[in-house]
This record gives C-alpha cells, structure tokens and sequence, in this order.
C-alpha cells in the first residue's frame, strides 16, 4: 500500500511480516502504537527498538540487544507476534492483549483482554490504525433481486448452471 511505503523501514518491516506469516499493515500498525516507527524508543518498562520488546521476549528469540539493530529487532517481535496468535488460535484481539501484556496475563485472567487501563485502551489503538492501513477486502458479491421478497445470489446461480438450468 502507498500508505505504508512511505513510513519509516517500511520495506524492512514488510519482508519480517512477510517471513512470520503476517500482514504488514498489522506489523506497521503494531510498530506505530509501540515506538511511533522510532528505532530509538525506550518504555519506561525497558522494552526497546521498533517492536518494543522487553529483553526476555528478545532473548526468547536470540536477540540480545532488542533496540541495537532494527531487523533483529523487527525479526523477534513479528515471530514473537506470530507465536502469540498461534497461542490464542488467531484470535487477534488476545494476541494483541499478550503481546502488550504478556501472555501469561491473558491466561490469567481466563483467555481474555486483562482488565489494565493500558491493555484495554492498547488493543483497540492497533487495530484501528491495522483497520486504517490493511488491504481492503474483496467486494463480496450482492444478491440479485429479482421479484419483490425473493434473492438470487451466485452460488445459487452456479448450481443452476452446473446442473443444467433446471
């Protein structure tokens, strides 16, 4: 998307989405609500680099400085990302919540978004600005009215087709 070429270590961050399976526009929206695409970033927690990863999450993936080089960096979180929605069988909003809180909270508190201020105001930010940048999805084709309270939709259509109009 153009919107997304012109951000900062755009062609970076789309090659380590692309390598752990994930939507770019999610990694991009993830990356602007945790350091505002700032390499240089530093939570007050210790979490650093573009992913804001915490140095036992980095760890967990080999990198031992998070913050130093920005593919390792990007390289980690998107995997770490990608294990957390394998976790929470791809329910995004849970493994946006563990990604932010850690999974064991999650966990904790029975598979679902913890009750922080900062988890809860956290998930819906990246996914309004993921809403924002995804791809838009493929126009689902509408029924066909055809006589006043009745539908004709395509499927019904093929199967006429196929088996032989009748």
């Amino acid at each position: 998307m153009p919107a997304l070429a012109r951000l900062p270590y755009s062609s970076a961050i789309s090659a380590a989405a692309k390598s752990s399976n994930l939507d770019p526009a999610l990694v991009h929206a993830l990356i602007s609500v945790e350091s505002g695409h700032r390499q240089s970033a530093v939570s007050p927690k210790g979490a650093t680099g573009l992913m804001q990863l915490m140095p036992g999450t980095a760890l967990r993936y080999g990198v031992t400085v998070p913050g130093k080089s920005h593919e390792e960096n990007l390289r980690a979180g998107t995997r770490y990302l990608r294990d957390l929605l394998d976790m929470f069988e791809d329910r995004l909003d849970l493994a946006l919540a563990a990604y932010n809180a850690g999974e064991g909270a999650v966990q904790k508190y029975g598979n679902r978004i913890p009750p922080f201020r900062e988890t809860q105001n956290y998930v819906p930010s990246v996914l309004e600005k993921y809403k924002e940048w995804r791809l838009p999805a493929p126009a689902v084709p509408r029924p066909v009215v055809y006589l006043p309270g009745t539908r004709l939709d395509r499927r019904m259509i093929q199967h006429s087709v196929v088996a032989g109009g009748e």
